[in-house]
C-alpha cells in the first residue's frame, strides 16, 4: 500500500506512483498510440481521398502528409507554450485564444485539403 499523493509543488515529486493510477497511465498511452495510428491509416495511407484535393492544390501525397504532421506539431507547440506561459491559469482566455488560431489555422489548410470546407 502507498500513501497518498501529496501537491508536488508543496513536497516534491512522489517518488512511486500510486499502483491505482498505474492503469490510467497506461490507458493514456494507449489511447494516444491508437489514436495516432488511426490518423496514418485514414488520412495518410489513403491520403488521396481524404487528404489532398487536386482541384485546389497540386501536391503529392508526401507533400500533404508533410503538411498535416507539420500542422500537428505546430499546434501542439504553441498549445503547450501558451498553457507554460501562464494561460492555463486562465482556461476561458486560453480557449477562445485558441479557438481563433484554429479558425485562422483552418482557413489556412482550406486551400490544400477537402476535409475542410
Amino acid at each position: 500500500m502507498t500513501a497518498p499523493i501529496s501537491h508536488p509543488e508543496i513536497l516534491g515529486r512522489a517518488q512511486r506512483m500510486p499502483d491505482y493510477l498505474t492503469w490510467f497511465k497506461w490507458e493514456s498511452y494507449a489511447t494516444r498510440l491508437i489514436g495516432a495510428a488511426l490518423l496514418m491509416i485514414v488520412y495518410w495511407v489513403g491520403g488521396e481521398l481524404f487528404l489532398i484535393d487536386a482541384e485546389k492544390a497540386d501536391l503529392a501525397l508526401w507533400q500533404g502528409i508533410l503538411i498535416s504532421a507539420a500542422s500537428l506539431t505546430v499546434g501542439w507547440l504553441i498549445f503547450d507554450f501558451l498553457c507554460k506561459a501562464g494561460m492555463g491559469e486562465r482556461p476561458t482566455l486560453l480557449m477562445v485564444l485558441l479557438f481563433v488560431l484554429l479558425v485562422r489555422w483552418a482557413g489556412a489548410l482550406t486551400r490544400t485539403s477537402p476535409a475542410v470546407r
